[in-house]
């Protein structure tokens, strides 16, 4: 799916231990990273430029642009750790008008940037690459059209 204006909301929860989390509850979405060279390659040939929301530990709340400017807007590791929920649900709001980007995290706002350089669509998708190997879980996940700034 590609869209330009968009709102976008979700929980995320990530464990590293995968038989802890299959004790827990049966989930409806799992995505499994495997993180090691081949897997990273492979990444790379599906991912496309553009921004991510990013989760793990030290990017927590942040804004990238990937194949582009990189970090786009850090929010201090200090800060998400007061915020984000270890082994439980994690939200996410996100709002992408234009080159204006709006991100919380568990209802705190970690990003509010206009964005000039950044591209102004691209694709939605799922990510996690990075890290030892965790299983990811969400739910709850809705994209929204937004009406065109000014309607």
């Amino acid at each position: 799916m590609k869209t330009a204006d968009r709102a976008a909301e979700y929980g995320v929860r990530a464990h590293t231990d995968i038989n802890t989390m299959l004790d827990r509850e049966q989930p409806a979405l799992v995505a499994i990273c495997l993180p090691n060279q081949s897997h990273y390659d492979a990444t790379l040939r599906v991912i496309r430029a553009g921004y991510q929301v990013d989760m793990g530990d030290g990017y927590w709340g942040c804004l990238w642009d990937e194949r582009g400017q990189g970090m786009v807007a850090k929010y201090p590791k200090e800060n998400a750790d007061k915020i984000f929920h270890k082994n439980d649900w994690n939200y996410y709001f996100v709002i992408a008008r234009g080159h204006h980007i709006q991100i919380w995290l568990n209802g705190v706002q970690t990003v509010h940037v206009v964005n000039e350089k950044g591209r102004l669509t691209g694709p939605v998708g799922i990510q996690l690459c990075h890290g030892e190997p965790t299983e990811v879980w969400f739910k709850n996940m809705y994209v929204k059209m937004l009406p065109k700034a000014g309607k």
